[in-house]
């Protein structure tokens, strides 16, 4: 490998887990003729494999850490003058490339694990390429992988570059693993399944450790008090567990070598590669492993716990056979057929830190550079838009003066611009805090969802007993105290950075909702039901027993779940007047129909970005606009049709009776380009029909006028009239909704003398008569009097003369009645 650097400074070294390239390459190139003075910087996807690396790597020089072999993570540093190897998390390394252009005093950059491809470790090699292009073609570049399909990175480093790359392909040596299969029963929660499997397979080995793999750190604490409940039964064995959020001691302590009792080590997939913990020989592997999954349609960022890729398993299993030949215990079906290889967080994951990253670095484009996956460029986008509305970019995507101090942080870019805009506002230790809060995790994960609560808890003593305030393994309190106390570390390094930032002269402190809406302008949710809605139209939920559950309004920090209707864990109540203040705000009318009624209510509406935040009943109603009164009659037209939209109380009696009569003309004339009664037609009208200035409830003649007005037709009075003479009086014709025939009610005294059988529509369609008795009963009904004098008539006057003998009920109906 080391003659390869000299020739064409680029090399790909593939390797399985287990072959010793994180310790053993950046010492091979201590000695190496062409790094001088300068030094090695190795970057690692996590703050704990950095760590572990510089302490092994020191270990086989018998150095102190700090002295040739240092490291740097974003919160904890331990170099000297005489470091010559320096292990750095890949955040630190692109703030390097950032802040020193070229990185003069580098001789060679490892990018180790590259195979996780996690963004930070992409952006990292895209501004090295570049760099290695226009400032430092003397640069090495050594890009190590578990993989052995380096084919993609070569094809993408050759073309890039201009120049061959060195390939080594390593075996390792590694020992045999024995792979078994113990599918727990369906339905069997994670932790519930690796504890089952640690108490089987412990009393089936007689010695070695065991690490078991478990998706994250809630698991490993419940797994941890079930354990605990078997303390007889596991004898001296030692429970420990290994996570992001325990303290460096706490960590450095399960990866140092022990000769004492057997360990069973609960570990996140910070175990999986890099950190060797010594002594292990069998793996216990739940299968699941939790990932952050961004959905750019929505904005939100949700932690979902999904099944391991086949890498994620061999990497896994790998762990058992370091020293020795091992086993590795899998609990899923041999049958499941696992995905190879988990999509890069470039194409997945919130690219909002990348975003800021190139526009520090000084492009708009992501094209500029070179990326072996190139970004998705919907989530690009919607990490612009938040940039711009943090204020971190202008309209133009060029970076601001607060986007540079926002991307020298050493945290994301929500947190930083939370930190920056808290100190502004007056409030840089209740900004810290909280700051402090989201990075590191909530000390009280489950116990309700409000965030004042946990800077309560933050602010508290911090000499308190970890037994006062639980931990993960043991007491009965709902805080993690290995949690709180990284966040009450990470706060007083918050403060630090913040002193020397510019205050503010504020009267008043923000509260904490509206010190998150700072971070989280895209965040704001309502109560919608018994449910929450965000401006994107997603939807989440409080735990049913929330003390937050009601709260009209929330400004929403952590959320998982999946894409209809998540789970809050983290939020803050925000009221009127600081969502005012903290967020664009737009004011207009609505008026909509009363459930159950004919009638309308008008509301004045606050919005942001569409979402309503507030509703108040309009007091001066001659305010409501045009657009707002015709779209509640469109609303109400839709939900009970036409009657109700135009008012009811009979108001609409004219409308629906000239609409019954023109389709009544349609249907006997379909050519005669009638105006158009539908539905839909007479929506298209109320659509544009424009109210006087005056609101009325329910709704004023205005409506009706209208519709009359687009119905009207000349013709119609001769075609479809609204009454006829019939036996000497006038009598209304009812055309009922237009889809039967026309009918007119008449006594059966009047008509005896009648004929002629009345007709319509230019005399094509017989009238349907009704025939009444004295007293206004239907006794017949007839479409041909004629024919009903004839065939009828005698049935109706046997009934009804002995009924009503004062009423004349001749014998012969031509004749006039005497």
């Amino acid at each position: 490998m080391l003659d390869l650097l000299v020739g064409s400074r680029v090399c790909v070294l593939a390797a399985p887990p287990g072959a010793g390239k994180t310790t053993l390459v950046p010492l091979a190139l201590l000695d190496a003729p062409w790094r001088f003075d300068r030094r090695v910087v190795m970057a690692e996807p996590r703050r704990v494999a950095a760590r572990m690396a510089a302490r092994r790597m020191a270990a086989l020089r018998a150095e102190p850490v700090g002295f040739t072999i240092g490291y740097r993570t974003r919160d904890d540093t331990k170099i000297s003058a005489n470091t010559r190897v320096e292990v750095v998390t890949d955040g630190v390394l692109t703030r390097m490339l950032q802040t020193d252009l070229g990185v003069e005093r580098v001789a060679a950059v490892i990018l180790d694990e590259f195979h996780e491809r996690h963004l930070e470790t992409d952006l990292a090699l895209a501004l090295l390429i570049e760099t290695m292009q226009a400032l430092r073609d003397d640069l090495r570049l050594i890009v190590m992988s578990a993989t052995l399909d380096t084919g993609p990175l070569v094809t993408c480093l050759e073309r890039a570059l201009h120049r061959p790359v060195g390939v080594v392909v390593a075996k390792g040596r590694t020992h045999a693993v024995t792979i078994s299969h113990a599918p727990p029963p369906p339905g069997t929660p994670p932790d519930r399944a690796v504890v089952d499997a640690i108490m089987a397979t412990r009393t089936e080995t007689s010695g070695g450790d065991i690490l078991a793999f478990l998706p994250g750190a809630p698991e490993i604490r419940r797994a941890i008090r079930v354990l605990d409940r078997h303390r007889s039964a596991l004898g001296d064995d030692v429970v420990l567990a290994l996570h992001g959020s325990l303290s460096a001691g706490e960590q450095d302590a399960v990866v140092r070598p022990s000769s004492g009792p057997r360990r069973i080590v609960l570990a996140t997939a910070v175990a999986q590669t890099s950190v060797t913990i010594v002594g292990v020989t069998t793996v216990i592997d739940s299968g699941w492993a939790r990932h952050a999954r961004f959905d750019a349609r929505s904005g939100l960022t949700r932690l979902l716990t999904q099944r391991v890729t086949q890498a994620t398993a061999d990497q896994r299993a790998g762990r058992a056979g370091r020293e020795r030949p091992g086993q590795c215990v899998r609990l899923w079906s041999p049958r499941e057929q696992l995905i190879e290889h988990d999509q890069p967080d470039i194409l997945t994951g919130d690219l909002t830190g990348l975003a800021l990253q190139l526009a520090r670095w000084g492009t708009t484009n992501t094209r500029e550079l070179t990326f072996l996956d190139p970004p998705d460029q919907s989530a690009m986008q919607a990490a612009r838009t938040l940039l711009t509305s943090l204020g971190a970019v202008d309209p133009h995507g060029q970076i601001t003066d607060h986007g540079k101090a926002m991307a020298d942080l050493p945290t994301d870019a929500r947190i930083a611009h939370l930190l920056l805009r808290g100190a502004v506002l007056g409030a840089p230790t209740m900004a810290a805090r909280l700051a402090a809060i989201l990075q590191e995790g909530d000390p009280q994960r489950g116990e309700g969802a409000d965030l004042r609560r946990r800077l309560a808890l933050v602010a508290g003593d911090p000499r308190r007993s970890s037994a006062s305030e639980g931990g993960t393994s043991g007491g009965t309190s709902v805080v993690d105290a290995a949690v709180l106390r990284r966040v009450r570390q990470t706060a007083s390094r918050f403060e630090r950075l913040l002193s020397a930032a510019p205050g503010s002269r504020v009267t008043a402190q923000p509260s904490v909702g509206g010190l998150l809406a700072v971070a989280y302008p895209d965040r704001l949710a309502a109560l919608d039901g018994t449910a929450y809605r965000f401006g994107s139209g997603a939807m989440a939920r409080l735990a049913a027993d929330d003390p937050l559950t009601g709260t009209r309004t929330l400004v929403v920090a952590d959320i998982d779940g999946d894409r209809k209707d998540g789970r809050i864990w983290l939020a803050a109540p925000i009221g009127a007047e600081e969502i005012a203040e903290f967020y664009p705000i737009t004011i207009s009318s609505r008026v909509e129909p009363v459930p159950d009624s004919t009638r309308l209510r008008a509301f004045e509406q606050r919005a942001v970005d569409g979402l309503i935040v507030d509703r108040r009943p309009v007091v001066d109603e001659a305010a409501i606009s045009t657009v707002a009164r015709r779209d509640a009659t469109l609303a109400l037209f839709e939900r009970d049709g036409l009657e109700a939209a135009i008012g009811g109380e009979g108001r609409a009696e004219p409308v629906l009776e000239r609409r019954a009569r023109l389709r009544f003309a349609q249907s006997l004339d379909p050519m005669g380009h009638w105006p158009d009664p539908s539905d839909s037609a007479i929506a298209a009208a109320l659509s544009q029909w424009v109210k006087s200035p005056t609101l009325s409830r329910p709704f004023g003649p205005q409506p009706a006028a209208a519709l009359l007005t687009f119905l009207d037709d000349h013709r119609l009075d001769r075609f479809a009239p609204l009454d006829i003479e019939l036996g000497g009086s006038i009598r209304r014709i009812d055309y009922g909704d237009g889809t039967e025939r026309p009918r007119v009610r008449v006594r059966l005294q009047r008509v005896l003398a009648v004929s002629v059988h009345p007709r319509i529509g230019l005399g094509k369609a017989p009238l349907v008569v009704e025939l009444l008795s004295p007293a206004d009963r239907t006794i017949a009904t007839t479409a041909d009097l004629p024919g009903f004098w004839r065939t009828g008539y005698a049935a109706v006057r046997k009934e009804l003369r002995g009924r009503y003998p004062k009423h004349a009920w001749p014998e012969h109906p031509d004749q006039p009645p005497t």
